[in-house]
């Protein structure tokens, strides 16, 4: 389950059913893969290049902030780590999504590609006793030497797509790491010192700024910063461990 917030760059949409692209397709397959935008502008797969056509996938995807009122998806077509080095295809968006906390509203997306390469996208929001869909179609035809293009730019980028894919695993490992110390934390913090609070807070702010450095800007001086926020924040974080484990052992014999 892949989670979405709101855009605030959203172009004019108009209601829809669903909406339709086209790739020519390679020899009866897929061209390049599609891809979805996910926070940090990164580009999530939801298609692989190469599938034998005609192919259809369904997604359940959710949101990643509380109580948010609608989904988008940016829909891109490429190899490339970021949303904003492929071939921006549309957008799709639910409204109308259940008020709920993040990770909570289910929203089914299906994606359909006819053997003629005609990509449909369809989405039904699962909370719900109707689907409230728009759509904004950016490039409606994606040509056979406009797919060749994409592949020659993604190989000459090659060295520059795998230091961006680095800084993104770098940060992906940071998300992680502030998720688990906040659930250990939230259960040791009554038993822990003003002084460890203290720690914990000043550390996670750390690297929260670290990780506030999206991928495109990321630095080899940025990237070093973060690394040692993460050690430093996982030090604090294990040193927790054994207040956590007391905590839960004592609820263990209630």
């Amino acid at each position: 389950m892949a989670l979405f917030k709101n855009s605030a760059k959203t172009p004019a949409m108009d209601k829809c059913d669903q909406v339709a692209f086209v790739l020519e397709p390679e020899n009866g397959t897929l061209p390049l893969p599609i891809c979805i935008e996910i926070p940090g502008g990164r580009a999530h797969e939801v298609i692989p290049a190469g599938v034998k056509l005609p192919y259809k996938t369904t997604q359940i995807f959710s949101t990643v902030d509380p109580y948010q009122l609608a989904a988008e998806f940016h829909l891109v077509a490429g190899t490339r780590p970021l949303v904003r080095d492929n071939i921006e295809l549309g957008r799709v968006r639910i409204r109308d999504v259940k008020w709920a906390g993040a990770g909570k509203p289910k929203l089914e997306v299906s994606f359909a590609i006819a053997k003629d390469g005609m990509l449909t996208v369809n989405a039904d929001n699962l909370d719900k006793k109707r689907t409230e869909m728009l759509a904004h179609v950016e490039r409606s035809h994606v040509s056979a030497e406009e797919a060749a293009a994409a592949k020659t730019a993604a190989e000459a980028a090659a060295e520059h797509d795998q230091w961006m894919e680095r800084c993104i695993d770098e940060m992906l490992v940071g998300y992680a790491l502030m998720d688990a110390a906040y659930e250990r934390y939230a259960v040791a913090k009554k038993k822990l010192n003003p002084m460890q609070s203290r720690e914990y807070k000043q550390a996670r702010r750390r690297l929260q700024k670290a990780l506030n450095v999206m991928p495109p800007e990321a630095t080899p001086e940025t990237m070093a910063e973060l690394n040692a926020a993460r050690e430093a924040f996982d030090a604090i974080y294990e040193s927790h461990k054994p207040v956590y484990d007391a905590v839960m052992a004592w609820f263990d014999k209630q």
